[in-house]
């Protein structure tokens, strides 16, 4: 589309008064572009320019227009974008006069320490920011600590907060571990990197325990073993609220024992409906545990572990089962073959509940 193409549709833009979302993402906007639409958004309410190089110039006029009292984005996205320091300045400085944003997303960019401290100033005041998301961009503990640390500081409205970045480590999930023991406004928490362990995971599923504002833990460890699986076993034997857990592995390490530890979890759990454990070298043994465990589960999530026959066979079996509540059931990449299919297909025929089945990249044949 380009800078001349954002012009003709900000041009557009300036004659509607209907278009509450504007979505141009990978568009090649630049600065001019990016510009014109700024001028033309006064009904927008989610703006997603991702993956364009807007640069300081666009970003300010972004800014300038976050600053004006009748501005009506609730949702502002610019992942993607080649942010850096002297522009999370920028918006930090023009948020921290809005009183109407609710998400912020400005992941993948350039941001460093400082601009994240910038950032963190604002997010330690808001008094409407409820999402904000700056994983993959280029801080070190400074900076993590900076804006986790503004997490604890806003008591009041966050209440979803992504983080991942190869560099997340053991320290940075203990840092949040102590903001989750005391927050009481944290609803939904993402959190994931190629070096956090063991460690982080305890630290984090020991502060859930007894953590009652928690929903969501999505949380994506790159070095754990089955000791993990222990850990979010333990912390769902006490923990009532959260309702999805969700952990995608880079090593698939929880393996079947971790899996059984989960299960146990699981068995005294009554508030868990949505379980996703993909690449978690999950076989057939941590399956039939796991199935035996998921009654109140309406999505369940296993792609990428080698389940094996048996493993989809206790998921069969659980489908056949009047009581079953699965609606959604995903096994992408399990290495399911025709016997396979022919078991599912048969326990469906069974099943009166599941609405999504998700069964792609498999061995299937005709």
């Amino acid at each position: 589309i380009g800078d001349l193409g954002a012009q003709r549709i900000s041009n557009g833009l300036a004659l509607n008064t209907k278009v509450t979302e504007l979505i141009l993402v990978d568009a090649g906007i630049g600065p001019s572009g990016t510009q014109a639409l700024a001028k033309a958004i006064q009904n927008v309410t989610l703006l997603d320019m991702s993956i364009n190089p807007i640069g300081l110039a666009g970003l300010n006029a972004i800014a300038n227009i976050l600053q004006d009292n009748s501005c009506r984005l609730k949702t502002l996205i610019l992942d993607g974008c080649g942010i850096n320091m002297f522009g999370a300045r920028s918006i930090s400085k023009a948020l921290s006069k809005n009183t109407s944003l609710e998400k912020l997303s400005l992941a993948c960019n350039n941001i460093d320490d400082e601009g994240m401290c910038a950032l963190a100033k604002y997010v330690t005041k808001t008094k409407s920011l409820q999402s904000l998301d700056i994983s993959y961009n280029h801080i070190s503990d400074v900076g993590k600590k900076a804006i986790i640390d503004a997490c604890s500081e806003n008591n009041s409205t966050l209440s979803t907060f992504h983080i991942h970045s190869p560099s997340i480590d053991d320290n940075c999930a203990i840092a949040l571990a102590e903001v989750l023991s005391g927050n009481t406004t944290l609803t939904d928490i993402y959190i994931g990197g190629e070096i956090l362990g063991d460690a982080g995971v305890q630290y984090i599923a020991e502060a859930l325990k007894f953590n009652t504002t928690i929903r969501t833990l999505a949380i994506n460890p790159g070095r754990v073993t089955p000791d993990a699986g222990q850990a979010f076993g333990e912390m769902l034997r006490h923990n009532n609220t959260i309702t999805r857990l969700t952990s995608i592995h880079s090593h698939g390490n929880i393996v079947d024992l971790g899996a059984q530890r989960i299960s146990d979890g699981l068995a005294l759990n009554t508030k868990v409906t949505e379980l996703t454990l993909v690449n978690a070298g999950i076989g057939p043994s941590g399956t039939r545990a796991l199935a035996k465990a998921i009654q109140n589960v309406t999505l369940l999530d296993m792609s990428a572990n080698p389940i094996g026959l048996e493993g989809l066979n206790a998921i069969a079996n659980i489908l056949q089962d009047n009581s079953c509540r699965l609606k959604s059931l995903i096994l992408d990449g399990c290495c399911i073959n025709m016997d396979g299919a022919r078991s599912i297909s048969k326990a469906l025929s069974k099943n009166t509940s599941l609405e999504k089945l998700s069964l792609a990249c498999n061995n299937i044949g005709d």
